[in-house]
Parts: structure tokens; C-alpha cells; sequence
């Protein structure tokens, strides 16, 4: 049976991705990240946008749809303490950590069909927001 009270406004989904360690070696990290839970209609007109626009003039960028889509997360510290979601925590981590922009904005279409994706034949995330959709956006 189906509830409709048991969907909440936010979810928490996994986010993994790799950035290369001081050494070379690619140091793999995981968290969680709260998303809003937008209503169908607007998924449609953000999906609508990613397919109308043009890499070199996109009408949403990776930042507009976290922006948009992020409320917070879990799984984060910094010197072995829970890091709280801020504004300025926010910029340093999806700003100052490689890859982690476009492995939020690919999460958050993984989120959408219910599943990570797992071994597929489709590339990673370029860190366009329409990366995990094929479709044309850009940073």
C-alpha cells in the first residue's frame, strides 16, 4: 500500500567518487547527501531545460541544480568531526574537492530512477548537470 504522508520533502542518497591523493593514487570517498524532493513538474521542466540548452549556453549549470536540489548531508568531517552543511561549507566541498560537483548532480539523477548506477556502459559524470543524463549543460 502506497502512503502518500510517507513521502517526506527531503531523502538522503550515497554520493562516491574519486579525487587523486597527495601520492597519485586515487582516494575513493562516500557520503550522503540530503536532497529536496522536487515535485514532477519541476523535474520535467529542469529536464526539459537540460534538452533544450547548449553546452556554451546552458540555462541550468551543475551549481543552479544543487543549488536547488541540496539541503544538506551526513558523512562528513573535517579533523574527525561531523561537518555541518553551510554555506561556506558547502562552496569548500563542492567547490574545492575535484569531482565531488559532478558526483552530487549525479547522484541526484541517480536518485531519481531509485538506484546507483553500478557497472554500466555509460561514462561518469562530466560535471555537466546533465551528465548522468546524456543531455547538453554545463558548470
Amino acid at each position: 500500500m502506497f502512503k502518500l504522508e510517507s513521502v517526506s520533502p527531503t531523502y538522503l542518497w550515497p554520493v562516491k567518487f574519486s579525487f587523486a591523493g597527495e601520492n597519485g593514487r586515487p582516494v575513493s570517498v562516500a557520503f550522503r547527501v540530503r536532497f529536496r524532493r522536487l515535485d514532477q513538474g519541476r523535474i520535467d521542466d529542469i529536464m526539459e531545460i537540460l534538452r533544450s540548452g547548449s553546452v556554451t549556453t546552458p540555462d541550468i549549470t551543475d551549481d543552479d541544480l544543487i543549488e536547488e536540489t541540496v539541503v544538506g548531508w551526513e558523512d562528513v568531517t573535517a579533523d574527525g568531526q561531523p561537518l555541518d552543511y553551510d554555506d561556506i561549507n558547502h562552496r569548500a566541498m563542492v567547490l574545492g574537492v575535484p569531482g565531488c560537483r559532478p558526483a552530487i548532480v549525479k547522484s541526484w539523477f541517480e536518485s531519481l530512477t531509485g538506484a546507483p548506477e553500478k557497472n554500466s556502459a555509460r561514462p561518469p559524470a562530466t560535471g555537466r548537470a546533465a551528465a548522468a543524463e546524456g543531455v547538453n549543460a554545463r558548470q
